[in-house]
């Protein structure tokens, strides 16, 4: 694209690199949950019907809930960092079209277990509970929607985040949560805000894959 065009002003289309600890970046925790996830390819569809309410059965969602201890526990750990980086974008100027990018499949279906966990812990009245989970697939999504992505992976990271804003409105419609509790979770929410400079970030990072 602007290779056809001489003279291209690159300021402010170079992110500069990136460098965290890996006890410190989320990213090694969601890759961890989507190695050990157990989901098979014929509970997806299942998965989406329990998530969006088309149906509901407690036995199989346990299994899920269950089956998936491992991955949760990482995942859970990914939504108490602040960072994450991903390694092979923290330099663009080592990235171009042949450059392999992880599969992010996994983060998403780990969230979707942990918003099946918040949703079957609701039904069962812990509503403290059930939004402490969901919480954890927004903390999630907005690390990812925060730093440096693709597009696709800046929309990975916004599929998250909304999914655990849904359950957190299904959660609501049932929930006893006190004046207090629910002031907290408000709070917490607006920390949450996106700024969108995750969304410019990978604009810049589709240039200079391409340049």
């Amino acid at each position: 694209v602007t290779s056809d065009i001489s003279n291209v002003e690159e300021t402010g289309l170079q992110i500069e690199e990136q460098t965290v600890l890996a006890s410190n970046n989320a990213f090694f925790d969601l890759e961890e949950s989507a190695k050990v996830i157990n989901i098979s390819k014929e509970s997806i569809n299942l998965i989406n019907d329990f998530i969006s309410g088309k149906s509901w059965n407690e036995k199989l969602v346990g299994d899920l809930i269950s089956g998936n201890t491992n991955s949760l526990s990482y995942f859970s750990n990914a939504s108490r960092k602040t960072t994450l980086v991903d390694p092979t974008l923290s330099d663009l100027s080592k990235i171009n079209t042949d450059t392999v990018l992880p599969p992010l499949n996994g983060w998403r279906n780990i969230s979707k277990i942990s918003t099946l966990k918040a949703l079957s812990l609701s039904k069962k009245g812990l509503h403290k509970e059930a939004m402490e989970e969901s919480l954890k697939s927004i903390r999630v999504g907005q690390l990812i929607m925060d730093s440096t992505q693709t597009v696709i992976g800046h929309l990975v990271g916004h599929a998250i985040k909304s999914q655990g804003l849904d359950s957190i409105d299904k959660i609501l419609v049932s929930s006893n949560l006190n004046k207090v509790d629910s002031q907290k979770y408000v709070t917490e929410l607006n920390k949450l805000h996106d700024s969108g400079n995750g969304l410019k970030k990978s604009y810049i990072v589709e240039y200079n894959v391409r340049n």
